[in-house]
């Protein structure tokens, strides 16, 4: 038998999936990371993957390395929906902070936790991926805000069970003239 979590926050997010009113509800709630609140959306379902804190090592690392380097932009390759927005910016409220999504789904919850947050507005936001060359790619996932999905081909085992979406990738040079 599962042990019930302690943490509101988990039970809460367990709740609603097994109850799959996450997917038929949109509401926000506040959260605080670190030493920061944020109004985070729920829409659709997605969203409530920040209710429960997960990945708490990454906390520690981002700590490390923006400590080291205290002057510097955060990139974030694959911003999904924004759970390493949160921690960063949780900390460190005054980074520049970019980031690339391919994912039309993940953009579209990315500029509503955006729009939601005034202290995110000035996070730029590109569309796209990185690749090594202007393209189009098909992005595999197992679900439309799949946090593991890929563009690189053969990366994980085919599955017929998988989506793909053709997304935009960009390469450095690309991303430079922009960004000049």
């Amino acid at each position: 038998m599962r042990a019930i979590p302690t943490d509101p926050r988990r039970l809460a997010a367990g709740l609603m999936r097994r109850l799959g009113a996450a997917t038929q509800v949109h509401f926000s709630y506040p959260l605080k990371v670190a030493h920061q609140w944020f109004r985070v959306p729920v829409i659709d379902g997605v969203g409530a993957q920040h209710v429960a804190s997960y990945e708490p090592w990454m906390s520690s690392i981002l700590k490390v390395l923006l400590d080291a380097a205290p002057n510097s932009m955060f990139v974030d390759v694959g911003a999904n929906v924004g759970q390493t927005l949160l921690k960063v910016r949780g900390e460190y409220p005054n980074v520049p902070y970019v980031a690339f999504e391919p994912n039309p789904h993940c953009v579209h919850y990315l500029h509503e936790l955006i729009r939601a947050n005034p202290t995110l507005r000035d996070v730029v936001l590109y569309p796209v991926g990185l690749a090594d060359r202007v393209q189009m790619l098909p992005l595999i996932v197992e679900y439309d805000t799949d946090g593991q999905g890929t563009i690189v081909a053969d990366f994980r085992e085919a599955d017929d069970k998988k989506l793909q979406m053709l997304v935009a990738v960009v390469d450095i040079p690309c991303v430079q003239h922009f960004t000049a």
